[in-house]
């Protein structure tokens, strides 16, 4: 129990040391300080896990793993899918196409496909971008068309406000994209 434990506690520094990080950083490539953060984390892991008693000074005898090799490989485990959790959550933050269509939605209630497409960078047929996209977040309830414009549903301000919030807190930045 003491290496599942740890590797939690682990994944949370992980968690803040990278808000940090994406703060201070000027550049938006996020993937650079999360490819250090990893074996950082499992460096920092390991040594606190050599470095702390097995009962962590609270844990009950009976919920030690006898083997320390398994109590240290679950630990570790537990800390690197929870990381890769988090990154993906980051890129979607960061690059989700329908993360971006929903604050921006939220941003300009009268956003229309040609504004948003201009707002990318794009110069291209929307069915190429948003094609599948737009009818996907009709169909989930999350927007609806009025006339060449979309409105925000109560799930997709939700989802929309759930991801400026996650951003703000991770990078200090609002906005989906």
């Amino acid at each position: 129990m003491k290496g599942p434990l740890l590797g939690v506690l682990v994944f949370a520094a992980m968690v803040s040391a990278s808000a940090i990080g994406f703060r201070l950083q000027r550049s938006k490539k996020y993937y650079r300080i999360l490819l250090a953060e990893l074996p950082l984390g499992l460096i920092t892991f390991f040594l606190v896990w050599r470095a702390t008693p097995a009962t962590l000074g609270f844990l009950p005898e009976a919920w030690l793993e006898p083997s320390p090799l398994v109590d240290a490989g679950a630990g570790a485990l537990i800390c690197v899918l929870l990381f890769h959790c988090f990154w993906d959550t980051v890129y979607l933050l960061h690059a989700g196409l329908s993360a971006q269509v929903l604050v921006a939605i939220d941003e300009d209630p009268t956003l229309d496909e040609a504004r948003f497409l201009r707002s990318l960078g794009a110069e291209k047929d929307v069915d190429l971008i948003l094609g599948w996209r737009i009818p996907n977040l009709i169909r989930g309830g999350h927007v609806e068309p009025v006339g060449t414009e979309f409105r925000l549903l109560p799930r997709g301000r939700l989802v929309g406000g759930f991801t400026r919030l996650l951003k703000r807190i991770l990078t200090g930045e609002d906005g989906g994209g």
